[in-house]
């Protein structure tokens, strides 16, 4: 009789359990805290200032891979200006569009920025800083340059820290 009873309560016992694990992990949010998002509105914003704190990534990301920095933007072009291009200085990284939804493509120097259904063009920067620097409070420094037909109408600063040191 006891034996019955313990086979029917194990498939109970691993629902129970993983149902515990899938909670605890929602807790950390993997992916909410290693990734920095950005909002810039073209004209109103020609110059724009982030700080980016590795400190404040999850505890997973930030001691397994605290080199790789996921930066995701959104540009909002109400005037419509056409010809946007953009490029990164200052950090070894590569620049793509896409969305959470679509292939991301790649994009070259000189590439234009491509509008979604919105209107708004999506940016996504993959940086990889320097693994020396990570024990230091500022890690790097790099610009965005956003350029209509070769000339600069608006820069986004990025100050990558860590702020536990």
């Amino acid at each position: 009789m006891k034996e019955g009873r313990s086979i029917k309560l194990k498939p109970l016992a691993v629902f129970v359990l993983s149902l515990l694990i899938t909670l605890w992990l929602s807790i950390f949010r993997i992916n909410d805290d290693d990734r920095v998002w950005f909002t810039l509105n073209i004209p109103e914003e020609s110059t724009k200032v982030i700080t980016v704190d590795i400190a404040e990534f999850n505890p997973i990301k930030y001691y397994v891979q605290p080199c790789a920095v996921s930066i995701y933007g959104r540009i909002k072009n109400p005037t419509g200006q056409r010809n946007l291009t953009a490029d990164f200085t200052g950090a070894e990284a590569f620049l793509s569009q896409g969305s959470k939804k679509s292939k991301w493509t790649l994009l070259a120097p000189g590439d234009f920025l491509i509008k979604d259904r919105r209107g708004n063009m999506p940016i996504n920067i993959e940086m990889s800083i320097p693994s020396q620097g990570i024990r230091q409070h500022s890690i790097a420094k790099a610009i965005l340059n956003i350029r209509c037909k070769g000339e600069i109408i608006s820069r986004i600063y990025f100050h990558i820290i860590n702020s536990k040191y």
